[in-house]
């Protein structure tokens, strides 16, 4: 289980936690876990998708394609999803098949959780007490 999904916020930010080899079928449970997050939490969910890497995706096109709609249409309660890698690589990639496969997501794409998290803060007031070095720093990769 190349992955970790768990509340960085509870009940508002989800953290999504990629590592290792990654299959398909890691993302269609990622997605049905994340769904069962979003009906028990408090819109807007906003789901910070925190890369590693050494994570590995499949290469082909179709691969990529087939992870990316094992997510189905985003959840009614979905807020922002911001993708946090190092890679700008797998920034654009990641923009630019979110724009072409899920067009209506608020996507966005940060280096570090803690600006990632300083993102979401600009877009939602409700996250302005949160202390973004102080999360990024608890952030368990483990």
């Amino acid at each position: 289980m190349p992955y970790k999904v768990e509340w960085l916020v509870p009940q508002r930010v989800i953290t999504i936690y990629f590592y290792g080899k990654l299959v398909l079928e890691d993302f269609t449970a990622v997605a049905t876990h994340t769904i069962a997050m979003m009906e028990d939490g408090i819109a807007p969910i906003h789901t910070l998708s925190v890369v590693d890497e050494v994570a590995e995706y499949p290469k082909s096109a179709s691969a990529i394609i087939a992870m990316i709609r094992a997510g189905g249409s985003p959840h009614p309660n979905t807020g922002w999803v911001v993708q946090v890698t190092h890679s700008p690589v797998q920034r654009f990639m990641g923009a630019m098949m979110t724009h072409l496969f899920v067009g209506s997501l608020r996507y966005a794409t940060a280096p570090t959780l803690g600006e990632a998290i300083q993102y979401l803060q600009e877009r939602d007031p409700s996250l302005a007490a949160l202390d973004p070095i102080a999360l990024e720093t608890a952030f368990d990769r483990g």
